[in-house]
């Protein structure tokens, strides 16, 4: 049986070459579309820096932020500012970027261990979704991106756009292309959005996206979820409950269907 590679940007092209009077193969090359989600403030986990996160130091955690209720309630809960302020900043009057860093793997890997617990379980949902017609053109791998939100915004944007690069680069090992195309987000994230257009210089950087714009075309946005909704990721283990990841698939697959549209001309 022969076998023939087609370019995602060919399937709808007609195929020559192919020997006749003898079963054909054809093979889609896909291309890597990474999906990364960004948690908002406090969202990400913080630990003392050059630690692993666990054990202490003169009495207090290592792991210096994990957003769920069992440790909020032990280490945060009835303590004073100064108390506060001294566990997220150390005994400086301001931010100290030597202070604290995301509770990460090394290397980084998916990135989920860095974010609230629930987050992984959407995440994992995303990364398991059926893309249908659209996993056959492109790859989707879920990346979360956990940031030490006691620094800037700019500072926490410009290592967002170092690791994009770095994402674009395992995805062009994997397919032999990779591009990243849409951003959503939210109100809090314009600042860390100005941060990181077009990261790899290469014309295909990133696309000012909003629930209610898909590059200039708000006809193909799906509606987004309420805030009310979206608080329920903190509260609710079974995101299928919500209209959360169907938004998000929605608008993964309509700024997919774009870029498929303006390769295609």
């Amino acid at each position: 049986m022969g076998v023939q590679q087609v370019p995602w940007t060919a399937v709808d092209h007609p195929v020559s070459g192919l020997p006749t009077n003898a079963p054909n193969k054809l093979q889609v090359k896909r291309a890597t579309m990474p999906i990364i989600f960004v948690p908002g403030v406090m969202g990400s986990r913080l630990r003392l820096k050059g630690t692993n996160g666990t054990g202490e130091v003169n009495g207090d955690q290592n792991l210096r932020w994990d957003p769920k209720g069992g440790y909020l309630w032990k280490y945060y809960s009835g303590v004073t500012p100064a108390r506060r302020k001294l566990l997220l900043l150390g005994n400086g009057a301001s931010y100290n970027p030597d202070f604290l860093e995301v509770d990460d793997d090394t290397p980084t890997g998916n990135g989920y261990r860095g974010l609230m617990e629930q987050y992984r379980v959407f995440l994992e949902e995303l990364r398991t979704h059926d893309w249908y017609a659209l996993g056959k053109l492109f790859v989707f791998p879920v990346y979360g991106f956990g940031y030490n939100w006691s620094a800037s915004n700019r500072t926490s944007g410009a290592k967002l756009a170092a690791r994009i690069t770095e994402i674009i680069a395992e995805g062009k090992k994997v397919t032999g292309a990779c591009g990243f195309r849409g951003f959503l987000r939210g109100t809090e994230g314009k600042s860390m959005q100005a941060q990181f257009k077009d990261p790899v210089g290469s014309g295909d950087g990133t696309v000012p996206t909003t629930s209610g714009n898909f590059n200039g075309q708000a006809a193909a946005s799906p509606a987004a979820p309420s805030n009310k909704t979206f608080r329920k990721l903190e509260h609710q283990p079974a995101y299928e409950d919500t209209d959360v990841k169907a938004w998000v698939t929605a608008a993964i697959t309509a700024i997919a269907g774009l870029r498929f549209k303006e390769l295609k001309g």
